[in-house]
């Protein structure tokens, strides 16, 4: 059920045929979407035992937008209510100490925290409410049914008389054909050189989906256009092979319970990299792979930043939390094949020791050339390109604040895919993939010429996209995270294990 947008909320109406009803007042972005999963079970209990679960948010935002994850995963077992558009609200039942007629409003922005959630009886009076992260407020304690040593759960639980909470099973759809399991579907062959393997798989997926010409395939297709939208890949589409390997998971939700096919032993905020592996080797290839992990998004989840998985053979892992196509560009084009560092900051601080030695390890490797700790335009690793006026419409430079670090460490252009993920690859940037991508398809007898590769490049030199507000500069920080670097090769790597970041 969700209410009309300025519609009035009628108590009386609502409570007289529940036993209780509880509003759960949160600060949405503040969640995961295990959050949200955990709630349905709660939601689902409270409906089954003739009780109604109110969702609501702060007063200081509308909940249409925060609340479209909650909306897709808890469905019609609750109410949502916007607080700003809801008029038949009292705001002033938190310090009287008193039961009140009305719906009692969240007080998040005065105490600043997460969630609370406000008990209502059957007549529309107040009981009490739960705060967890306010446990030692006096002025809870003039309210009755206040636990403040209890989770909400269990709280819950002893206002239906019982010791604890235990809610329904988990109602996930559960696949039953395994079938399709670990088939390879060939997106495209190259036609020039060695052929180049990108191959693209994906877990949280299940067997309805999984059917000839079904919603995994359909991605697949959309990838792998996706995969050639930015320069120099666009160019050279021709020299890599694609290929997808099809994955059926138990469950495609992400709640408590539900199972995954590249789940850890150690629940779902693990990934087990043998077992993408295993899948991998599936696929007719040649050398060391570079590969896309797509996570389910049906339910618009966020389980994790987007972020890539860099084996010391040259192979990757690009884990990809949710359907964004220059997301996809930045984790696979830029980090998993083209080595490239990040060009954003993420710490407002100068690069250490360690780091700055790390960084040093790594372009001993051919990796992260994009950026560089020298300052000086005649001696940074990008001063050819500096000082060729060719390229003077780009506005190449040296920027400080690249690989993550607000000081000490520099990268070429304002902005790039690297930095705000919202525009091609800057010049640089485009002259390392060119030459991995020549050097890989080529072999040994090919060996790299500038000129050549400016004439192949002379049509992409343009100004870069400048982001316009804030909002478009900090966007990048919730979608992808730094890569991590994985000791080992691809078929043995040194952990089996990695745990995703929140």
């Amino acid at each position: 059920m969700i209410l009309e947008d300025g519609s009035i909320f009628d108590l009386g109406e609502c409570y007289k045929n529940h036993v209780y009803t509880v509003i759960l007042s949160v600060r949405p972005k503040s969640f995961s979407t295990s959050f949200w999963y955990d709630i349905r079970q709660l939601a689902r209990t409270f409906k089954n035992r003739g009780m109604q679960l109110i969702i609501t948010g702060g007063e200081d935002f509308g909940v249409e937008d925060e609340f479209s994850m909650a909306k897709e995963i808890i469905g019609d077992y609750a109410v949502y209510i916007d607080p700003n558009k809801y008029e038949g609200h009292s705001k002033d039942t938190w310090d009287t100490g008193s039961p009140q007629i009305g719906f009692p409003m969240s007080l998040m922005n005065f105490w600043n925290i997460n969630y609370h959630a406000a008990i209502i009886d059957n007549q529309g009076l107040y009981k009490g409410t739960y705060r967890p992260e306010c446990p030692n407020n006096l002025t809870f304690n003039q309210f009755p049914f206040y636990y403040t040593d209890e989770e909400l759960a269990t709280y819950i639980a002893h206002l239906f008389g019982d010791e604890e909470y235990n809610p329904l099973p988990n109602d996930y759809y559960t696949s039953s054909d395994y079938s399709e399991d670990g088939k390879v579907i060939t997106l495209q062959r190259a036609s020039l050189g060695k052929g180049i393997d990108i191959v693209f798989t994906g877990t949280g997926f299940v067997d309805t989906e999984m059917v000839p010409g079904g919603r995994f395939e359909q991605l697949m297709m959309q990838k792998c256009e996706a995969l050639f939208t930015y320069e120099p890949y666009k160019s050279l589409r021709d020299r890599f092979n694609v290929y997808a390997i099809k994955t059926v998971s138990a469950n495609n939700e992400w709640g408590g319970g539900s199972s995954h096919v590249f789940d850890s032993d150690n629940g779902t905020s693990y990934i087990d990299l043998d077992k993408i592996a295993s899948y991998v080797s599936r696929a007719p290839i040649s050398e060391e792979p570079i590969v896309a992990v797509f996570f389910n998004t049906l339910y618009g989840e966020k389980l994790s930043r987007s972020f890539t998985s860099m084996f010391e053979d040259n192979s990757a892992f690009a884990m990809l939390f949710e359907d964004n196509d220059d997301v996809f560009v930045h984790e696979l084009c830029g980090h998993a094949y083209g080595k490239l560092a990040d060009e954003y900051v993420e710490y407002y601080s100068n690069i250490d020791d360690d780091e700055k030695n790390y960084l040093l390890y790594c372009q001993q490797k051919g990796w992260y050339l994009n950026v560089d700790i020298v300052s000086e335009p005649s001696k940074v690793k990008w001063s050819k390109l500096l000082a060729d006026k060719r390229y003077a419409a780009e506005g190449l430079g040296v920027f400080e604040g690249a690989y993550t670090y607000w000081f000490g460490c520099y990268r070429p252009s304002e902005n790039s895919m690297m930095r705000y993920n919202d525009c091609g690859f800057n010049a640089p940037s485009r002259e390392i993939i060119y030459k991995r991508i020549m050097t890989q398809s080529e072999g040994n007898g090919w060996s790299y010429d500038y000129e050549t590769f400016y004439q192949f490049d002379k049509n992409n030199i343009r100004p870069a996209k400048v982001p316009s507000r804030t909002s478009d500069k900090n966007s990048l920080l919730e979608k992808t995270a730094p890569p991590k670097l994985i000791k080992g090769t691809w078929r043995n790597p040194a952990q089996n294990t990695i745990k995703l970041y929140k």
